[in-house]
């Protein structure tokens, strides 16, 4: 017996219930890759990982930091408050994205 929902979910996964009562969820391989943790100012390693996907053409020993400031709260995924930012925060994801880019 297979229970389908419709809208989004039904093209990217759907629900099935096995014979002997298990519920099994199939997911379509686009939603695993669709999948964005969100982004918050403690997470400084994935920040620096989306900040060198997002954007590759960007130094991090250029740039200062409200412009840093700018180019996170502008990244997909990015949900924090701009108000909790330190210079700290900022300069902790500035070396981790120097380390990251230069460990490649």
């Amino acid at each position: 017996m297979m229970y389908y929902r419709r809208g989004l979910l039904a093209k990217k996964a759907f629900i099935t219930l096995s014979a002997s009562g298990r519920i099994c969820l199939y997911l379509n391989q686009s939603m695993i890759s669709d999948y964005r943790p969100a982004l918050y100012w403690d997470s400084a390693f994935a920040i620096a990982l989306a900040l060198i996907e997002n954007h590759p053409k960007v130094d991090p020993e250029k740039i200062g930091l409200e412009e840093l400031a700018s180019l996170v709260e502008r990244l997909p995924g990015f949900v924090d408050d701009p108000d909790f930012v330190t210079d700290r925060i900022l300069l902790d994801i500035i070396v981790v994205w120097y380390e990251e880019l230069h460990s490649l």
